[in-house]
């Protein structure tokens, strides 16, 4: 099941629900963990965005990543495995060489997600759209009916 698959039972729950509850609900947490979990965090950090760059554009070893950066190779091995984690690299080991490789998979899943919550709420607000535009065409006593005099 993909992210997207996911996230769809949860995304058509933030409809139904309060927007303000369901955002610190277990289902809106579950929902933007799901997308925060991919990306969010691993790729706030300038060194992880460059060296996320370089790996894609080639395979690199450890050594090649941190050369330059101004940081120990310590340093640069704790960025890899954060984005490790987030199964961005996967790193493979010939010896005492560290080699990098890009893993777009997990930017993908988070893509299809994007999209797919783009076209949800997108047409949620042209169908919001609609309705004020008919609400404002219609005459204000049928707007606003009095039920009674006082």
């Amino acid at each position: 099941m993909n992210l997207t698959e996911r996230a769809e039972p949860l995304v058509r729950n933030l409809y139904k629900t309060h927007t303000k509850r369901y955002f610190y609900s277990p289902q809106g947490t579950a929902a933007m963990a799901l997308i925060a979990s991919t990306i969010n965090v691993k790729l706030a950090d300038p060194t992880r965005r460059d060296i996320l760059r370089r790996v894609a554009q080639r395979e690199c070893t450890v050594t090649e990543l941190a050369q330059p950066f101004d940081m120990s190779l310590a340093a640069v091995s704790k960025h890899i495995k954060v984005l490790e984690r987030a199964s961005l690299l996967r790193q493979t080991r010939a010896g005492r060489i560290h080699r990098c490789q890009f893993n777009p998979a997990p930017l993908k899943d988070a893509a299809e997600l994007i999209a797919y919550l783009e076209r949800f709420w997108g047409e949620r607000l042209a169908s919001l759209e609609q309705f004020l535009k008919e609400q404002t065409e219609l005459p204000t006593t049928q707007r606003n009916p009095k039920k009674g005099k006082r």
